[in-house]
């Protein structure tokens, strides 16, 4: 079962990711399921319906999607989840407003080297709780529990500040002695890893084997980042699961000669979209 809470009935359900790390669906209308939910800068009313406990599949595919919302072009990265019962898919916007690569998009890409695909997953964003010590901008990835009474396993990050290739943020000080970082760096290679598994899964189903950095010849590549790219410089403190943690060591990629992942439906059209 895809949202562990209940069972959806049609094929594709949707989903956002709010600024305090809630996962929901979300209705201009009451629904069954669904409470009142007002907007606490616009007073805007909407009804959501939360998902506490995540969504459970398959990573079936990863798609960077340009959607036409209230007049202005939006880039979101859709991560489907797949199973049964039809495709899970989570909506994060590619970039913030200040020009960087959005954190829960980065979390991601930390991930994906690790990831087998042949394995259901379970995806769950950070929740901002009092006292709790991850930030909203962080997902959790674990591998499903494979028995009613079992536990999901958490899946260790690949990619970690200074390790197997991540870039540190670069720390500088302003004529006023502020502290500064620029993300430029880190951006850009978040965004060539993203990319190079979007191609794989869809191409073959399968991780790159070769380091994210590199091409076929071994040599170093630049992937160039959406044009509403702009260096980010504000602070932005990493939880500390991201510190001081040794190196992990990629799996081998997920399939090989003749096996496959299990192939679901596509995303569905534009028009699908809840925006």
């Amino acid at each position: 079962m895809g949202v562990r809470e209940n069972s959806l009935g049609s094929n594709n359900h949707y989903f956002k990711i709010s600024g305090g790390g809630v996962l929901y669906q979300s209705s201009k209308e009451p629904k069954e399921g669904y409470e009142e939910h007002v907007n606490d800068k616009t007073g805007a009313v909407s009804y959501w319906k939360v998902f506490w406990n995540g969504i459970e599949g398959y990573l079936s595919d990863i798609e960077i999607r340009e959607v036409d919302y209230n007049g202005a072009k939006t880039k979101y990265v859709a991560i489907k989840i797949s199973d049964d019962e039809g495709n899970y898919i989570i909506n994060v916007p590619l970039m913030t407003q200040k020009g960087g690569i959005n954190n829960y998009v980065k979390s991601l890409v930390r991930y994906l080297p690790n990831i087998d695909l042949k394995r259901k997953v379970v995806i769950n964003p950070a929740h901002a709780r009092k006292g709790d010590q991850y930030a909203p901008g962080n997902f959790f990835i674990s591998y499903a529990r494979e028995t009613p009474d079992g536990r999901d396993e958490l899946i260790q990050q690949y990619y970690k500040n200074g390790q197997n290739g991540w870039p540190d943020r670069v720390e500088s000080t302003d004529i006023m002695g502020n502290k500064k970082f620029d993300y430029t760096a880190q951006d850009a290679f978040a965004y060539q890893v993203l990319n190079k598994y979007i191609q794989s899964i869809k191409t073959d189903g399968v991780k790159p084997v070769q380091s994210a950095s590199q091409n076929n010849a071994g040599e170093a590549t630049t992937q160039t980042p959406p044009l509403s790219y702009q260096p980010q410089s504000q602070p932005q403190t990493p939880p500390p699961s991201y510190r001081q943690a040794p190196p992990q060591t990629a799996q081998a990629p997920s399939f090989g000669g003749q096996q496959q992942p299990p192939q679901y439906p596509p995303f569905g059209d534009d028009s699908d979209l809840p925006f």
